[in-house]
C-alpha cells in the first residue's frame, strides 16, 4: 500500500476476510480493472504515495493541547490530492467504484482556508507567533507593521544618539527581560563624553560599560513589547479558529481518508497481481461453503 491508512486497511481486510460471493466478486472487479488499466494504477499509486495519515493528522486536530499549525498544513497537503485521484477514477468509469467516489470530497473551502492563513512552514509551538501570513488578518498586519517600525525606530535612536555625541562606536540600544530596551556606552567612550544628558538615567554598571534609560526609550519600548504580545495572542486566537473550522469537518475527512485506504489497498492489490502474475480466482457457493 502506499498509504498509513491503507496500510491499516490491508490489516484489517486480511483479519476479517469477505465471506459473501457478490462482495468478493465486487472487489475483485475492481481488482482486475485496475490490473488492465497499468496507467490509471501507475497514476494512483503515484498520486497516493504522497497522501499523508489524514486519519492521524485530524484525530490530533481534535485534541487542542496536542496540535499545531503543522498538523493544519499536513491536512493540507494530503486533501491537494485529493482531485487528482478524485479526477483519474472517474476517468476511469469504473461503476464499481463509484460508491467510495461519493464519499471522497474535495475539501476546497478548507484547503483554501489553511493555504491562505497558515504559513509553509510553522513552528510546533502554538502561542508564540509566527504562525499566521501577512495579508490575512488586517489587525494583525497593523501590529506587525508596529512592531517592524518600531525596531527600525530603534536602530534610528541608536544612530542618533551616536551623533549626538559624534560616536561611531561604544554606545549602542540593548535589551533584556530584567531591565528591557537600554542604552550601553563602554567606560572607555564615557570618558571621552564631556557631559552625560540630564534624560538619560542610569539603571546598571558593568565591568567594561554602563546602561541608561531615557523616557523616549521606554515609550518605543512599551509600544514595541505590547505589540509583540498582542500579535502572539491574536495569533493563537486566529489559529484556534481555524483549527475549529477544520475540525468541523472531521468525520467527512475520515470518510474520505476510509475511501482512499480502499482505493489503496485494491490498486496494491493490482500491483501485486500484475507483478507475481497472479490469476484471478473464480469464487462460487456450494453446499453454503465458498470455493
Amino acid at each position: 500500500t502506499e498509504t498509513p491508512m491503507g496500510a491499516r486497511l490491508l490489516k484489517k481486510i486480511i483479519l476479517q476476510p469477505l465471506t459473501e460471493v457478490d462482495q468478493i466478486d465486487h472487489r475483485l472487479n475492481i481488482v482486475q480493472k485496475f490490473k488492465d488499466d497499468i496507467f490509471l494504477r501507475s497514476d494512483l499509486r503515484e498520486e497516493l504515495s504522497v497522501v499523508g495519515d489524514l486519519e492521524r493528522y485530524i484525530n490530533r486536530i481534535t485534541y487542542v493541547n496536542r496540535t499545531n499549525a503543522r498538523d493544519l498544513i499536513n491536512i493540507k497537503t494530503s486533501l491537494d490530492k485529493i482531485p487528482k485521484i478524485r479526477e483519474l477514477l472517474e476517468r476511469a468509469n469504473i461503476p464499481e467504484i463509484e460508491e467510495y467516489l461519493k464519499s471522497i470530497q474535495q475539501f476546497n473551502t478548507i484547503r483554501n482556508l489553511i493555504g491562505n492563513s497558515i504559513k509553509s512552514d510553522p513552528p510546533t509551538t502554538v502561542k508564540e507567533g509566527n504562525i499566521i501570513k501577512d495579508g490575512y488578518n488586517k489587525e494583525l498586519d497593523q501590529l506587525r507593521d508596529v512592531l517592524r517600525n518600531g525596531k527600525d525606530y530603534l536602530l534610528e535612536y541608536e544612530k542618533n544618539q551616536k551623533n549626538r555625541f559624534n560616536l561611531n562606536s561604544g554606545l549602542k540600544v540593548g535589551h533584556n527581560n530584567i531591565l528591557g530596551y537600554y542604552v550601553q556606552i563602554t567606560k572607555n567612550t564615557l570618558k571621552n563624553i564631556e557631559r552625560i544628558p540630564e534624560e538619560y538615567i542610569e539603571r546598571q554598571t558593568l565591568k567594561n560599560s554602563k546602561r541608561f534609560t531615557t523616557e523616549e526609550l521606554k515609550n518605543l519600548e512599551q509600544k514595541i513589547v505590547s505589540a509583540e504580545e498582542k500579535i502572539n495572542d491574536l495569533e493563537y486566537s486566529i489559529f484556534c479558529d481555524i483549527r475549529d473550522s477544520v475540525e468541523k469537518s472531521t468525520l467527512d475527512i475520515l470518510e474520505t481518508a476510509n475511501n482512499i485506504a480502499f482505493i489503496d489497498v485494491y490498486s496494491c492489490f493490482a500491483e501485486i497481481s500484475e507483478n507475481f502474475n497472479y490469476c484471478r480466482p473464480i469464487i462460487e457457493k456450494k453446499s453454503d461453503k465458498i470455493i
